[in-house]
């Protein structure tokens, strides 16, 4: 996996699903972390459109200091992470410097309504359903 910006826009492949990103049209850098670790990646950059399309990449990713120093640079602003040591579901808004420190997204339990998804969550097996924070689409909006 890689993610570059080229051309003023980030490039990211990985052989399945490779996508591409014009800076211009970014309007929110975040990132959010969730309790699967260490087994499986629990941070990520998310890099949310104009259309409110979010992009992830792990924050693992071994470029991914150097990318937020060049959207520093590229944005005039710091944009670092805040979340590296957290365990659970959290997230929080990086760049605009209008939001930074708000959450990017709303995590809540989903409520079962088959036999199995109600046995599912008996065992301790719930789903979290993630959206954009309700600041975070005003933002979206007020920027489309």
């Amino acid at each position: 996996m890689q993610l570059t910006i080229q051309n003023d826009a980030l490039v990211f492949s990985n052989g399945e699903d490779p996508w591409k990103l014009e800076l211009s049209q970014l309007v929110v850098v975040g990132e959010y972390t969730t309790p699967e670790g260490p087994g499986a990646d629990d941070h990520f950059l998310v890099l949310v459109e104009e259309s409110g399309t979010c992009r992830e990449v792990a924050f693992d990713l071994e470029n991914l200091p150097t990318i937020l120093v060049e959207l520093s640079r590229y944005f005039d602003f710091k944009i670092q992470g805040r979340l590296a040591n957290r365990t659970d579901f959290a997230s929080v808004v990086l760049w605009p410097p209008q939001l930074v420190g708000t959450e990017l997204f709303r995590f809540s339990t989903e409520v079962p309504q088959s036999l199995l998804g109600r046995l599912g969550r008996l065992l301790g097996i719930d789903r979290t359903r993630v959206e954009l924070s309700l600041q975070v689409k005003r933002y979206i909006s007020a920027h489309a």
